[in-house]
């Protein structure tokens, strides 16, 4: 016999793959999106009695703690890696980005984790985060290329300053696609 309890979770995941179609057809693919297929896989995960993953979401599911201490951006479709330790110079950075398999952030991607509403100015999933000296990037002013884009997470500012000068970096690889 056809019940309430049985019909009811058959529309609730009919409702969440049309709205997530539509949404997507409509809009593109956003956090909505990201919502709707977290509710689905949750929904089915304990229905079926199966042991559901778990990660570490913040920012309403933009971010996603990856075991291998790395962070998924959603939102930007990138990857970004741990935080140097200390300032590093220009040939150390591109070698400490290449060992943890990732490359070095244009601006866009290094301001990316701006959080404009925070103090200090950096989601709370990047707790690694360096305050004291500024974040280099591989984007280089077109008006003097001896200079290079830098990011500080302390105030949320993007400058420019000497490509040879020594700062810290968080390394950022692209997202995979499933």
């Amino acid at each position: 016999m056809i019940t309430k309890e049985k019909i009811f979770p058959l529309f609730v995941i009919v409702a969440c793959i049309g709205a997530s179609i539509v949404y997507r057809h409509t809009q593109g693919f956003d956090m909505v999106s990201l919502r709707l297929g977290k509710y689905l896989r949750n929904f089915l995960t304990r229905r079926r009695g199966m042991e559901e993953k778990v990660v570490d979401l913040t920012e309403g599911g933009r971010f996603e703690k990856l075991p291998d201490g790395w962070i998924r951006d959603y939102k930007e479709k990138k990857e970004h890696g741990p935080s140097s330790e200390k300032i590093l110079g220009p040939e150390a950075r591109k070698e400490f980005c290449a060992t943890l398999g990732g490359d070095e952030p244009n601006a866009q991607e290094a301001a990316s984790i701006i959080n404009f509403e925070g103090d200090p100015c950096f989601f709370p999933i990047f707790a690694d985060t360096k305050t004291d000296d500024w974040y280099a990037t591989k984007s280089v002013p077109a008006w003097n290329k001896s200079y290079v884009r830098v990011v500080n997470y302390d105030s949320g500012n993007v400058g420019y300053y000497d490509k040879d000068d020594e700062y810290y970096v968080r390394p950022v690889r692209p997202m995979p696609v499933n």
